[in-house]
């Protein structure tokens, strides 16, 4: 896709290239000024965003149109929702509303209202491409513990620590495996099996992304203390 990656973050860039290219049913991508390069306000410093503007952040109709035509000269099918605000802060600590549209894309048509149908959370995880066996686990307790993203996240920290590879398949995927232990070797084969898939794809026809991609999910902090709850959930902190 051209210019795909404006207004984008890395994951919505890679859900939205493997869509294009026919291997994910269906995505669910931000529009965002703050993953712009450039045109409204923003200093990017490490990991961090500065907003130096005081004025609220307000997607230009020509990026919206660019991206739409983007979308449209992919041949990609998709649905622009309402536009939404949420509250932030520039760098002076002054609140301001920035704006942000959802997009969802299907590879065809009947991909696309299979994910506009899509009435349950697993509905729109099947819609979306998971494996059965992660969208039926998903917010879940399995094995005492919620298979949710403090889960994948924790798992990721427990691997860490005991000085194991994080496979970097795993930097291809965007749902919440139905087992995810990688220090007892335990993980859904399902997920690895897609998500060597997609790796697979990416790193032949865009190495420039499949590099992008493990680098940012190889660089991610990771857990530096977590405490499971009674209910199987989990509570973290960071460094």
């Amino acid at each position: 896709m051209s210019n795909s990656n404006q207004g984008l973050d890395l994951g919505d860039e890679l859900n939205l290239y493997l869509t294009a290219n026919g291997l994910k049913p269906a995505s669910l991508v931000v529009l965002d000024p703050l993953n712009f390069k450039e045109g409204y306000g923003i200093r990017k410093k490490e990991n961090y965003i500065q907003l130096r503007g005081e004025s609220d952040m307000k997607l230009s109709s020509q990026d919206v149109e660019d991206f739409r035509k983007s979308l449209e000269g992919s041949g990609l099918y998709y649905n622009q929702n309402k536009i939404e605000n949420r509250q932030i802060y520039n760098e002076k600590g002054k609140p301001i509303n920035s704006e942000w549209i959802l997009f969802q894309v299907g590879k065809d048509e009947p991909s696309l209202k299979r994910l506009l149908d899509a009435r349950t959370d697993e509905e729109t995880g099947l819609a979306l491409g998971y494996p059965i066996e992660a969208v039926k686990a998903y917010n879940k307790q399995v094995n005492n513990e919620i298979r949710n993203g403090q889960y994948f996240q924790v798992s990721l920290a427990k691997a860490k620590k005991a000085g194991l590879e994080i496979p970097r398949w795993l930097a291809y995927i965007s749902h919440v495996p139905e087992e995810l232990d990688l220090v007892e070797g335990k993980v859904s084969e399902t997920s690895q099996i897609l998500g060597e898939k997609y790796q697979s794809f990416v790193r032949k026809n865009n190495p420039t992304l499949a590099e992008k991609v493990e680098e940012h999910f190889l660089n991610r902090p990771y857990p530096s203390k977590w405490e499971k709850n009674p209910d199987g959930s989990y509570v973290f902190v960071f460094k």
